[in-house]
């Protein structure tokens, strides 16, 4: 997730949260959907508010799959494919990239129906964990530093309240695993503990996502990244 954040122009909140009738839909993939997050990403030497913006494009069929996409407004374009049980991500192009990357497993967003206690596990990368001595160098792009998520369906009917309003019956998704890293190597390797809640607002989509990495040492430090639903537009 994370990436170079472009500005972004703000969205026009066109649905508000308790507008219309509510669906059971919590990752609509209709083409034009367009949503505006504010990102606020905080440790012990970064404190940052950035936008993106996501939009949903033409579903596109490559041998004999239809596939939905979502670009953001940092360029990357993300592959999902939707069936009866699940939400899953298969493909990934960054604004370099001519053709998408497919993924070697799809990775699952989530299933469905979404019914409580309902888990699974997902390949995840750190957010915000970087190293600070003796050069800075955030982890997210490392491909050896993986975590696996233990994801679980923890509550159906939440109430968030973030910058585009008041959303009830929101469905919220909770994560949790450990990256181990050598953080100082007078005392070797330390475990990261990581948590992973996601909000999902019926009709909307995700509207809250909170990452905590916690580690404090001298070479690598973790920290927070919040993300928030600031206009969803139709």
């Amino acid at each position: 997730m994370r990436a170079s954040l472009l500005p972004v122009l703000m969205l026009a909140l066109s649905l508000g949260a308790c507008g219309g009738k509510p669906s059971s839909d919590y990752f609509p993939l209709e083409p034009g959907l367009e949503w505006q997050y504010v990102i606020h990403e905080k440790n012990p030497v970064t404190d940052t508010l950035t936008q993106l913006g996501m939009r949903n494009l033409k579903t596109v069929r490559q041998e004999g799959e239809r596939y939905a996409r979502r670009l953001g407004s940092d360029g990357n374009e993300y592959w999902l494919s939707a069936s009866d049980t699940a939400i899953q991500r298969v493909g990934h192009r960054s604004a370099i990239d001519f053709s998408p990357r497919m993924d070697e497993q799809p990775r699952t967003v989530m299933q469905l129906p979404p019914t409580l206690g309902q888990w699974w596990e997902v390949d995840s990368r750190p957010y915000i964990l970087e190293r600070v001595e003796p050069f800075r160098e955030r982890f997210s792009q490392d491909e050896s530093k993986r975590i696996n998520l233990h994801m679980k369906v923890a509550a159906l009917d939440d109430v968030v309240e973030v910058p585009a309003g008041r959303f009830e019956r929101c469905l919220r998704l909770e994560g949790t695993g450990l990256l181990n890293v050598l953080a100082d190597a007078r005392i070797g390797a330390s475990e990261v503990p990581v948590t992973h809640t996601e909000w999902y607002a019926p009709g909307v989509g995700l509207v809250k996502l909170v990452r905590n990495e916690a580690l404090a040492t001298e070479s690598i430090v973790g920290g927070e990244i919040t993300m928030e639903l600031l206009g969803f537009e139709r």
